[in-house]
């Protein structure tokens, strides 16, 4: 989607009116570093290539959707360098200083019905900031995430997979689910384990779990005889498909992760061992 940019400061930039006609119009990712001109006297020095920093804004217009009624709206940003503030019509959401990170803001309560404004500020004038190559700007995607009142929250479900031995696997999965309703949900949680052709090979349901504002719920599940995952066996991994259910059984929410089984083992009398064989 088109964003307008602007290579310099302006403390006006942040404010929804504020007229951006005359600013460059480009899609993101966006590195303004690698744009600029080599020079030798720029404070990034030779571990920035000695190329430019210094401040930059990114504003990008959007309309309000009906279909985003009684939902959750979130932007995602995968990564901005560095020290990012974000507006939404007007109003400061944060400021994230790290660079190398994703990280979300809660439009919702912000979004007003028509046009909406995003502004970005990133701030990269003090430099050099990095070791190494660092650019400057939003040099990764943005993305709208639009959910259910009640959802899975992002990176809500982590997997810690392992085997007990070679033939018996298992998957400690913690989800945590928001709840911005006014009141406690009562919802069941249900894992469904899938191989390489997604067949089911494991499924399991929680019972009705009572959600306030926010809950993490561990469970684990067992497989035996599982396919075991290496650098020579790629394609053995397994899909866990995680699903929030209300009392009827609709689904709410749900996420998709990928895992995989093995065993690696250090020797000193036989080296590395992967799932029992020497490498």
């Amino acid at each position: 989607m088109k964003w307008h940019f602007h290579l310099d400061d302006n403390g006006q930039a942040y404010q929804k009116d504020f007229d951006d006609s005359e600013w460059r119009r480009l899609n993101l990712p966006h590195d303004w570093s690698i744009e600029g001109e080599y020079d030798q006297d720029n404070p990034v020095g030779i571990s920035g290539a000695f190329l430019p920093t210094g401040i930059g804004w990114y504003r990008k217009d959007f309309q309000y959707q009906t279909s985003w009624n009684n939902k959750r709206v979130y932007v995602l940003f995968d990564g901005v360098y560095m020290n990012s503030t974000v507006y939404i019509n007007g109003k400061k959401l944060g400021t994230r200083p790290y660079g190398y990170i994703g990280f979300q803001y809660d439009l919702t309560n912000y979004l007003v019905s028509g046009e909406n404004t995003i502004a970005v500020k990133v701030d990269h004038s003090k430099a050099p900031s990095g070791i190494w190559y660092t650019g400057s700007g939003t040099y990764r995607h943005v993305n709208l995430l639009v959910t259910n009142q009640l959802h899975l929250s992002r990176h809500g479900v982590q997997v810690n997979a392992g085997l007990k031995d070679l033939k018996m696997a298992f998957a400690k999965i913690t989800s945590t689910i928001e709840n911005h309703k006014s009141e406690p949900q009562w919802v069941r949680l249900q894992q469904t384990l899938k191989d390489k052709d997604g067949n089911i090979v494991k499924t399991q349901e929680s019972v009705e779990i009572k959600i306030d504002s926010k809950n993490e719920i561990t469970q684990q599940i067992e497989l035996e005889n599982p396919l075991l995952w290496s650098a020579k066996t790629p394609k053995n991994r397994y899909f866990l498909e995680t699903k929030v259910l209300d009392k009827n059984g609709n689904t709410i929410d749900q996420i998709l992760n990928t895992i995989g089984f093995r065993k690696i083992i250090v020797s000193v009398e036989k080296g590395l061992l992967v799932n029992g064989k020497k490498q």
